[in-house]
């Protein structure tokens, strides 16, 4: 928000680690406007925000960390025995997220579809159980 009774053009540049853009927008303040600018993150990883204005730049380092992750490394079920799968989930924003988990593959009848949600800042263990036919 722009404080100070004056007019700003702001610039934010989103760069990946290799120092790509992948993401630009600017907005031009009115003297004692807010705007919110809703950056699009294309995936996990490094990233550098920087925002421009006034020929001065602050930059911002972002580390986007993968939300799930498969805690089940190896798994071993002979036929007609039953395998289990547990991901890890984490939901570091304030919104709840909701996520489908498919399982699929020749050893299984048809393919498992699990919805879940994860509160907002928590974190969940989900386990999928399944049978070998």
């Amino acid at each position: 928000s722009e404080s100070s009774g004056q007019s700003y053009l702001i610039t934010a540049v989103l760069q990946d680690s290799q120092g790509n853009e992948v993401w630009s927008d600017s907005y031009a303040f009115s003297p004692y406007e807010a705007h919110t600018f809703t950056v699009n993150v294309p995936s996990e990883g490094s990233y550098t925000l920087d925002l421009t204005w006034n020929g001065k730049t602050a930059v911002y380092s972002i580390q986007v960390n993968p939300a799930i992750t498969l805690k089940t490394k190896t798994i071993t079920v002979e036929k007609g025995g039953e395998g289990v799968i547990t991901l890890h989930l984490k939901n570091p924003s304030s919104d709840v997220q909701y996520y489908t988990i498919k399982v699929s593959g020749g050893f299984l009848p048809s393919e498992i579809n699990q919805s879940i949600s994860v509160a907002p800042l928590t974190e969940k263990d989900v386990s999928i159980a399944f049978a070998v036919t």
